[in-house]
């Protein structure tokens, strides 16, 4: 059997096509082949097919489309019952999904290693797989999240094509292509610095300088923003008509630093998730550790990330990730616990190839980084935390009103967060940052409603509840600096406090805020940036990052 997700849901037999029933019954065949080899339960496909508005005889309807599945499929196509729900089995390569991600995988390696033209021709048949946009013809609550999550690696791996291209010096040929890409995404700065390196390397030095100034001046008006270092940097050279400017050279603004030159690859967990990982910056390695809602591509043009992706690659390289069912990593994973999520950051840490690094924390991010540094206390030589915690909000001791307060915001992420009306997430954006502009948190929304699905918002702020590493804090010899924002509303200062309490030796900086995710223009912003370089013995940076 062979199925195409890729554009208009397909299924053939030996090259014969298979006809199955209404769109329903499509659209769950197009859920579970999303997990296919893995079970996906009866609750999950309800409130993937039909969201908050749920029938009362919902369960049956999903046995009947099973049934009636099973009958249009063929013997060679086996759709299980396996507890709690179904899985559909599918041979290796019967998926074109699958053959997408292998082929992107096979085209990035070679990429990194330096053999473009096997890059160009792999990401190429990955980018042939696809027909049209993916999950188009369903509407269901499912399809919203993911084809907005299977576009960005569409574009991604269009954009790595790019890069092989561009190395393997087919510059004029890729003028017309990304001048049509920038038309639909303006503000993806990766994509104009591929332009400006195709039309400099085409002889066309006034045009490439034109081009950075239509994407200055289109963030500056969209976003209050300027271009990153790294872009600017290339500016620099195409203006001085650098012709050592090779965008295969490590040493390239090409390659370094920002969205433009950040590196965007994936690794594999030991239970087989997906995990997806970002390099930008020269210099010593911080790793920053996972936290609640990342997308590595759309947090590096927002107002609210923008200024720590800089200021931390200020003298170092920077490796970041987003976590399982988050961002560009694999929305379906079944495993959220802290070991599941120490294995993902050890798999990020073998496929970076690092030694010894800095683990920087935030919000979630330090139950993580504790318990890999007790477990690999040779490969961290610092941990920095900020906003975060060692227990969850459900091994706090608490009040019964504020337990009914976090029932009621798990609530909210399964009621409301895949709605296009935002009512539902400011709930969250004016408790994570109280002191932002509009502007500011605008993007923090829009990044909640990309990062994930409201199942996995909701999973995943679930699972965080349960953590508890404080019996771990003991074991800490890694040397420590927590951070916290006084008047943090999502992470109470005094967890901060305990944290740092756990830890020998470990210093703590308290900070005059109330914004758990510190903002570019507050105080606190360059206080917390200046210490954390001292603290990892590099020169504080210049306040802004």
């Amino acid at each position: 059997m062979d199925y195409r997700l890729l554009g208009p849901l397909e299924a053939s037999d030996g090259g014969t096509p298979v006809v199955f029933g209404g769109r329903k019954q499509r659209a769950l065949l197009a859920r579970l082949l999303l997990d296919a080899n893995r079970t996906v339960a009866v609750d999950r496909l309800i409130d993937d097919l039909w969201g908050a508005d749920v029938p009362d005889t919902a369960a049956k309807m999903v046995q009947i489309y099973v049934s009636q599945l099973r009958k249009a499929l063929p013997a060679a196509a086996p759709l299980r019952t396996r507890a709690p729900g179904y899985v559909i089995e599918v041979e290796r390569d019967g998926l074109d999904l699958e053959r997408f991600h292998r082929l992107r995988e096979e085209g990035r390696a070679a990429l990194d290693t330096g053999d473009a033209a096997t890059a160009s021709d792999r990401l190429s048949d990955a980018l042939a797989l696809w027909r049209g946009p993916a999950l188009a013809e369903f509407s269901e609550p499912f399809a919203r999240t993911e084809r907005a999550h299977l576009e960005e690696l569409h574009l991604v791996c269009v954009e790595d094509r790019i890069d092989a291209d561009l190395a393997l010096g087919r510059h004029a040929d890729l003028v017309g292509e990304l001048e049509a890409l920038i038309a639909r995404y303006a503000l993806r700065e990766r994509l104009h610095g591929q332009l400006m390196l195709a039309l400099y390397r085409s002889g066309r030095q006034a045009d490439a300088l034109d081009a950075y100034e239509s994407v200055r001046r289109t963030m500056d008006e969209q976003l209050g923003i300027e271009p990153s270092h790294a872009l600017k940097a290339l500016h620099r050279q195409i203006l001085m008509q650098d012709r050592n400017l090779d965008p295969r050279s490590p040493e390239s603004p090409a390659r370094q630093g920002g969205p433009l030159e950040q590196r965007i690859g994936f690794c594999t967990s030991v239970d087989g998730v997906k995990i997806a990982y970002a390099r930008h910056g020269t210099g010593p390695t911080i790793v920053k550790t996972a936290n609640w809602l990342t997308h590595l591509e759309h947090d590096w043009n927002s107002p609210i990330w923008r200024h720590w992706l800089e200021g931390l690659a200020d003298g170092h390289t920077v490796i970041r990730y987003d976590e399982r069912c988050c961002g560009l990593s694999d929305w379906d994973a079944e495993r959220l616990d802290i070991e599941a999520w120490v294995s993902d950051l050890e798999a990020v840490v073998d496929a970076a190839g690092l030694e010894r690094f800095a683990l920087v924390g935030l919000s979630q991010g330090p139950p993580i980084a504790i318990a890999y540094a007790v477990r690999h206390p040779e490969r961290v030589s610092h941990l920095v935390f900020c906003g975060g915690y060692a227990r969850g909000r459900n091994k706090r001791p608490v009040s019964e009103p504020q337990r009914r307060e976090d029932d009621v915001l798990l609530s909210l992420m399964k009621v409301g967060w895949g709605r296009d009306d935002r009512t539902f997430r400011q709930v969250f954006t004016s408790m994570f940052i109280p002191g932002a502009t509009s502007e500011q948190m605008d993007w923090f929304d829009e990044l909640q409603r990309i990062s994930t699905s409201p199942e996995n918002a909701e999973r995943l702020e679930h699972a965080w509840y349960q953590v508890d590493v404080t019996d771990l804090l003991a074991q800490v010899t890694t040397p420590t600096l927590v951070a916290h924002a006084r008047a943090d509303r999502v992470v109470p200062f005094a967890e901060g406090r305990l944290l740092a309490a756990g830890i020998a030796g470990a210093r703590f900086l308290p900070l005059d805020s109330g914004n758990h995710i510190l903002l570019p223009d507050e105080p606190a912003w360059p206080t917390f940036l200046s210490e954390l370089h001292a603290f990892l013995g590099s020169d504080a940076p210049q306040a802004g990052g």
